[in-house]
């Protein structure tokens, strides 16, 4: 992208002497001021995690990801249950125009409990189990 910063040799002009990690330490100490109650993360994968939490004096309170039926991301919800970080659905309704409103099992599940496709998308995360794959839950 033409906004994107870059070298004049057209190379991006990234921080590569910057970690993650920098920027968790230096979050943790606005918590320390009062002024910020809860500090997460975003889009971190089981790697990242690893090695924010050996360096980190507050576990993140959340990591918001991508989520909903179709994207499960069983590893990560359980890591992340594992350490008690909560998961926030980061387009639980599925992406861009809302595919899985259209789904058939969705649909299917929000007649038999009489609610809309909307409600059973954002209460996937209180429904999910490892051992009982979504398509056959009643």
């Amino acid at each position: 992208h033409e906004k994107f910063p870059k070298h004049p040799d057209g190379s991006r002009d990234l921080v590569t002497d910057w970690k993650h990690t920098q920027t968790w330490k230096a979050m943790e100490k606005l918590v320390a001021t009062g002024k910020v109650k809860a500090i997460g993360v975003a889009n971190y994968s089981v790697k990242y995690l690893e090695e924010l939490l050996p360096e980190a004096t507050i576990v993140p309170a959340v990591n918001q990801i991508e989520n909903h039926p179709s994207l499960p991301q069983q590893e990560i919800v359980d890591f992340c249950k594992e350490k008690n970080i909560h998961i926030t659905a980061y387009s639980p309704l599925g992406s861009s125009g809302s595919p899985m409103m259209k789904e058939k099992t969705i649909l299917e599940v929000a007649e038999k409990r009489g609610v809309t496709p909307a409600s059973v998308l954002l209460s996937y995360h209180g429904m999910r189990s490892p051992a009982i794959p979504f398509h056959q839950r009643s």
